[in-house]
């Protein structure tokens, strides 16, 4: 297969959608048969699929191309951005009829820490839904991608805080004992000055 060949591939390759990059790249390999030019194949492969990831990251409307994001935070593509701004400068995010400024923890009542918000609204044993809950944890995946993606680092612990305790909570409706456990771990972690009292211990006291 020739290397102008090659380039041309590579080159079509990034019009295709998501489904069909996949596809492409197996039928690709198959026509690597040349032994000298298959090592560079399944890099072009490698970089071609990473490179389709970050196309579709970049597409996403509340993320910024600023900063890179951590390969364990991944975007929710379903979420829009509705009108306004939450959190000095991020789209107030929506999903499934809801936004962000619908559950934001800044809103919480001034005398109450946001472990607090979180075990009253979040909890799934307090009468929390399945489907608020899910919601829930789109719109702060989404947050939480789009603090990373700008750099910023003002509310990112507290929305950390928030994302991985409904992320446990949603771990908990799901019967999994391993991620509700290590969920509510992280939330503890992220939790510093934002628990107050007993409010960690709380926490850890809903793992399954």
């Amino acid at each position: 297969m020739p290397i102008q060949k090659l380039i041309n591939t590579w080159s079509s390759f990034l019009t295709f959608s998501r489904d069909i990059k996949f596809k492409y790249t197996h039928m690709l390999a198959k026509m690597l048969s040349n032994q000298k030019l298959l090592l560079l194949g399944r890099f072009l492969i490698m970089i071609l699929q990473f490179s389709g990831f970050i196309v579709q990251c970049q597409d996403l409307c509340y993320l910024s191309k600023k900063v890179a994001l951590p390969s364990d935070v991944v975007p929710p593509p379903d979420v829009t951005c509705g009108a306004g701004k939450v959190l000095g400068g991020i789209p107030n995010v929506s999903v499934n009829g809801k936004t962000f400024a619908d559950f934001d923890f800044t809103k919480r009542p001034k005398d109450k820490s946001v472990a607090n918000f979180a075990l009253t609204q979040f909890s799934a044993v307090n009468g929390a839904s399945k489907d608020s809950l899910l919601t829930a944890g789109k719109l702060y995946d989404a947050v939480n991608a789009a603090l990373r993606s700008r750099g910023q680092k003002k509310f990112l612990s507290q929305v950390k805080l928030m994302d991985f305790f409904i992320a446990s909570q949603n771990d908990r409706n799901a019967q999994n004992a391993a991620g509700t456990t290590r969920n509510i771990d992280k939330a503890v972690k992220n939790c510093g000055r934002d628990c107050v009292g007993n409010e960690a211990d709380r926490m850890k006291a809903l793992k399954i």
